[in-house]
């Protein structure tokens, strides 16, 4: 991943902060305050959370959700914590599956030793 941050206009989302837009996004992780209030479209919130490095570039931040993020994460809160429940959702499933995986080894280890 690069160190850069992501430019729009003349504002631009730090680098550490794209990190957490992209986890947020891609793994479903929840954000910090600020983000979640980006996220949420509660920029009235969002501008008394940030520092004065994201105050000045919060229009980045919306584009960036505009242009990067899918429509169904962002916009309000509802949407945020479906997004978020989704993804525990996923990761609940795949720890199941992992799990009856790890059974069917120990099953055909047990089944190998038998033999």
């Amino acid at each position: 991943m690069s160190d850069a941050g992501y430019n729009f206009r003349s504002f631009t989302i730090p680098p550490h902060m794209l990190v957490a837009l992209r986890r947020y996004v891609n793994e479903r992780q929840r954000p910090g305050s600020f983000l979640q209030a980006v996220i949420c479209n509660d920029l009235l919130l969002a501008c008394g959370l940030a520092d004065d490095d994201n105050l000045r570039n919060l229009p980045a931040f919306t584009g960036w959700l505009y242009n990067e993020a899918p429509s169904a994460c962002w916009k309000s809160r509802e949407n945020m914590e479906a997004w978020i429940l989704e993804g525990d959702e996923q990761r609940a499933a795949l720890a199941e599956l992992h799990d009856q995986a790890a059974e069917a080894r120990r099953q055909l280890e047990r089944a190998r030793c038998r033999t």
